[in-house]
Parts: C-alpha cells; sequence; structure tokens
C-alpha cells in the first residue's frame, strides 16, 4: 500500500528513493519524489518540504489489479490550479491507488464547466525483494560491529 508522506529536513539532510523511514509508528520505503521546496523564514533557519510516495513494509499491491485508464474530470473556473499535468502523481479515489498522469486526451468546456480527459496508469509498487533489501541495506547502517581482541 502506498501513501504520500510530507518530510521536513534541514538544507543538509539527504532524501532518496529507497530511504527506509518510520510513519505513524509504521515502517516505509521511498519509492518516488514528487516535489522538493525549499523554505527560508530567516536565512538561519531554511530547510526543505519534501514530497514522497513511500511503500508501507508488508502490505498488499493494491496497483497490480490495476491498468491503464481513462478518465473525464470536469473543473468549475475556480478549480483551474488544480488541473493534473502530465506525469504528476495523484490519488484515485474510486480506485483509491495513486496513479501518474501519462497523457491528456483532451478539453472541452460545457455549462460553464472545463472538461479534462485523462489517461492514467497505476503506479506500480516495489516487488517485495526490493523492499526487503532497502530495510536490510537501512539495518546495515545502523548497526555496529564490536571486534573482540580478548587473547584465548
Amino acid at each position: 500500500m502506498l501513501e504520500q508522506i510530507r518530510l521536513k529536513r534541514t538544507l543538509s539532510e539527504a532524501v532518496q528513493v529507497g530511504e527506509v523511514i518510520q510513519y505513524k509508528k509504521r515502517t516505509y520505503v521511498i519509492i518516488n519524489i514528487m516535489s522538493i521546496h525549499i523554505y527560508h523564514p530567516l536565512e538561519q533557519d531554511k530547510f526543505q518540504v519534501i514530497d514522497c510516495l513511500a511503500q508501507e513494509m508488508g502490505t498488499p499491491d493494491l496497483s497490480k489489479n490495476y491498468t491503464v485508464t481513462q478518465a473525464e474530470i470536469p473543473y468549475n473556473s475556480h478549480d483551474y490550479f488544480k488541473i493534473a499535468k502530465v506525469g504528476e502523481v495523484v490519488f484515485d479515489k474510486n480506485a483509491e491507488i495513486w496513479v501518474r498522469v501519462t497523457n491528456i486526451l483532451n478539453t472541452r468546456i460545457e455549462d460553464g464547466l472545463f472538461y479534462v480527459n485523462y489517461e492514467f496508469t497505476p503506479v506500480s509498487e516495489w516487488p517485495k525483494r526490493k523492499i526487503q533489501r532497502a530495510y536490510e541495506e537501512r539495518c546495515k547502517t545502523k548497526m555496529k560491529l564490536i571486534r573482540n581482541n580478548k587473547s584465548q
């Protein structure tokens, strides 16, 4: 199962795909970095906000049950800023999965509404093997081996 997670980090803290994080007492692996914003309310307090798509470890892959789909979505004039762009990742409320906008097929205006016909592709979750490998790499960075120097 995928979840959008917003991280707040200092500018010197790296964020990368494959990173393992704890969120709401669950373990996730970042599989997609969707956006990065740099904030500096005061010059010395710069930080970054990163929106990520993360996969929860040990949950079923909901995306495997879906294929490329099309949908026409109506927008009011005050919703124009919400129109998705090609490449954007959005949550499909009907299917309850994350999808990527792969194409805008057409647009039309009717009765004061602006209709956009999209093509969506499900965001594939990582295989269990790849998720496990990311978790094992995280464990390696956290472990310290201590050499026993006793003479026997």
